[in-house]
């Protein structure tokens, strides 16, 4: 006796692994730091080299505005698409290039005037202490403008459900 066919079933189509914002992973994530080099650098640029500190500013937004176009696409459904446009062009200009740049700049320029006073005139050191202490400010730079945000304007952009007010 001849065994049943088997029956026959469709393949289901694997499932798309969920999009992801490659402007938050590395390396591109790396690109809203750009300026903080620059300030770092910024005191021992030779003149030839001066465009590079504005130069350092244009990439850092330019990844600002990529990553704000990218939360656009990746937002849930029902979100306005403003508002996250807005929330994260405001988060990512204050966290990773308004406030890490002025501290970094406050940073060499201290160390310089501590070097300095030390008799030391390489405006190297400024650099370098700046260099190193971008990994320390940045985490919490961001808690920092995460809390100022959610209790101000993001009460604005958002109601409970994370929708549009």
């Amino acid at each position: 006796m001849p065994s049943p066919p088997l029956p026959t079933t469709t393949p289901t189509p694997p499932t798309p692994p969920p999009a992801t914002n490659q402007y938050r992973q590395p390396p591109l994530r790396y690109l809203g730091y750009a300026n903080e080099l620059g300030e770092a650098f910024h005191p021992v640029l030779p003149p030839s080299l001066k465009l590079l500190y504005p130069a350092s500013y244009a990439v850092a937004m330019a990844y600002v505005l990529a990553d704000s176009k990218r939360c656009v696409e990746l937002k849930p459904p029902g979100q306005s698409g403003g508002a996250v446009f807005a929330d994260a062009l405001l988060w990512q200009t204050a966290a990773s290039v308004a406030i890490p740049g002025f501290v970094i700049g406050q940073i060499v320029k201290a160390s310089n005037r501590a070097a300095a006073k030390g008799g030391v005139r390489s405006k190297m050191v400024g650099t370098f202490v700046g260099l190193a202490s971008i990994p320390l400010i940045i985490s919490p730079i961001d808690h920092g403008v995460d809390y100022v945000m959610d209790n101000s304007i993001r009460k604005f952009l958002f109601d409970d459900a994370g929708k549009k007010t």
